[in-house]
């Protein structure tokens, strides 16, 4: 285990000092050529971008954070309505299978020849597959959430002002 972890610190050591090189920049000029150092350069250019991958875990870990990461506070009751409708729909649909199956089982034991039990037994199919669909359809907004947070991260920085000439 330490000749694993030796190695892991060398190879980050290593990575670390190559990334961190003196670069110049070299521009012509007129007939010249001026050396420009990158740091003057690269303090221009070394603004965080902002992240598609910290939007995504965020909306991961919290649905709705993304959103918040990203500045859409407009979608966060869009997000949180949608999963909550869904899960209470799925709930609620579970717990009338729950009760018309047990009705089915009580009415089955009492008398096995009756004819309410293919109706019962519909019935509490119905509602258990109608609660997986809604679970399954939570889980797809869930997802949509995170797709959507990426998405925005990825365009956070794109220009929409109505002068797009180049």
């Amino acid at each position: 285990m330490q000749v694993f972890t030796s190695i892991v610190l060398l190879v980050c050591l290593s990575l670390t000092s190559y990334c961190q090189t003196d670069s110049v920049v070299v521009a012509e000029k007129d007939s010249g050529i001026n050396i420009i150092e990158a740091d003057s350069v690269f303090e221009v250019q070394n603004q965080k971008p902002h992240s598609p991958t910290k939007a995504s875990i965020f909306s991961a870990v919290v649905p709705g954070l993304g959103q918040i990461y990203n500045k859409k506070y407009w979608k966060l009751p869009i997000i949180y309505g949608g999963i909550g409708f869904a899960v209470y729909s799925a709930n609620q649909t579970r717990k009338q299978y729950l009760s018309t199956r047990k009705e089915y089982v009580t009415t089955f034991k009492n008398d096995p020849n009756d004819l309410q039990l293919s109706g019962l037994q519909t019935s509490y199919e119905e509602s258990r597959k109608t609660s997986e669909r809604l679970y399954i359809i939570a889980g797809l907004l869930y997802v949509l959430n995170i797709v959507d947070a990426s998405v925005d991260a990825h365009l956070f920085d794109f220009d929409v002002s109505n002068d797009l000439s180049l």
